[in-house]
């Protein structure tokens, strides 16, 4: 799955690349390209699933780093690599005697600031996830689960999008024992485990924008659309079920015959219940509830001169009536059931693409009307609040 990332395919090529030109001493050129590299696959949690490559990769930068005259910049880089594979060395005899030095001095230092290199490698990939990977992991699998045993100790990490928990189980001569202390202590935070009420995440809220166009596929005029501005609502409960609250604020065009002599103002009302589901990047939802509409008043003539002309032309009553000539219907609320359908596709961080379309009937009416069956579509953005 990893691998399928399209973030992955160029985190390796500019590590094969960098790699490349520090062989080549092209200094400057090998640490742009490896933080590249690194930057791309922390943003993925590539240190969780295959460490030691990230740590090697880091101390190749930390060798850059130091020829390039840069002794504090090399030291980050080394202790950086410590910090996720706490085993890693330089080989002496075998690398620089320079690097080899400055690799140690860097361990030392770690070690003296009473960071204990071995015991919080956890936590320093706590504090890695919290200040600088983003968001692109929790999208993209939603869970996983990490384990690496070393010298004296089983360690499980669990990465979910409430965060990173890291638990440690020292090894004794009961490795079996072991095993179930340390599953007694995760087993909450699974994702099929329990979790109380006062662990579980927050309610997701999400908030759409967008324009918006609309029909009533039965009216006196024929199709007439609708053009406005669009703004939703949700807040997903448990178990992917959501509630929705759509607004959306409309003028009509003309009809074809131009038979409607004044634009319509429309307010639709939309309170829904229903489900969302998400796969990777694109998530969608259905919801089922009630549609409350407000028509302005509506004026119609079919007589053609009553188009071509107004009330202050001295037009012939056999030409046009502008008494007789007009229907008027009323102002009107309009209440009954709706249907509404969404998809999403996460463009960057809690950002998204929207779609979504709809469709009501009429059962209440205050003024009796042949505007029916209203049918519409958005697009727009959306934005997550977790």
């Amino acid at each position: 799955l990893l691998k399928s990332h399209r973030g992955y395919g160029e985190a390796r090529r500019m590590a094969t690349q960098g790699t490349r030109e520090f062989g080549d001493v092209r200094l400057a050129a090998a640490e742009k390209s490896i933080g590249t590299a690194m930057r791309l696959l922390t943003s993925l949690r590539y240190h969780m699933v295959n460490p030691s490559f990230l740590a090697k990769l880091s101390i190749t930068r930390g060798q850059a780093l130091l020829e390039a005259k840069r002794p504090a910049d090399a030291e980050s880089a080394f202790q950086f690599a410590l910090s996720i594979q706490p085993s890693v060395r330089l080989r002496s005899g075998f690398d620089h005697p320079q690097a080899v030095s400055a690799f140690e001095a860097a361990r030392l230092s770690m070690i003296r600031s009473a960071s204990d290199v071995t015991g919080n490698a956890g936590s320093s990939i706590a504090a890695l996830g919290s200040k600088t990977l983003n968001r692109i992991f929790y999208r993209w699998t939603g869970n996983a689960i990490y384990g690496r045993l070393t010298e004296n100790q089983l360690e499980v990490v669990i990465d979910s999008p409430r965060g990173i928990q890291v638990e440690r189980q020292t090894l004794t001569s009961n490795p079996v024992l072991d095993g179930e202390q340390l599953a007694s202590r995760i087993h909450a935070a699974l994702p099929f485990g329990r979790v109380s009420r006062d662990s579980r995440s927050s309610s997701d809220v999400l908030m759409n924008v967008g324009f918006a166009g609309f029909t009533h596929l039965k009216s006196p005029v024929g199709l007439v659309p609708n053009y406005g501005v669009n703004s939703t609502g949700a807040v997903v409960l448990a178990q992917g079920l959501s509630v929705e609250v759509d607004t959306q604020l409309s003028i009509s065009g003309r009809d074809f015959h131009e038979h409607l002599r004044e634009d319509i103002m429309s307010f639709q009302f939309r309170l829904g219940l229903g489900a969302r589901g998400r796969i990777g990047r694109f998530s969608g939802s259905a919801h089922l509830g009630l549609q409350l509409d407000r028509l302005s008043e509506v004026v119609i003539t079919t007589t053609a001169a009553c188009k071509y002309f107004s009330p202050q032309d001295a037009v012939p009553r056999t030409l046009c009536d502008f008494q007789r000539d007009f229907d008027r219907i009323a102002a009107s609320w309009s209440l009954g059931p709706a249907l509404s359908l969404e998809g999403r596709f996460n463009l960057f961080d809690q950002v998204d693409l929207v779609a979504r379309i709809s469709a009501a009937t009429y059962v209440f009416r205050t003024v009796e009307h042949d505007f029916a069956w209203p049918v519409g579509a958005t697009a727009g953005l959306g934005y997550r609040f977790d």
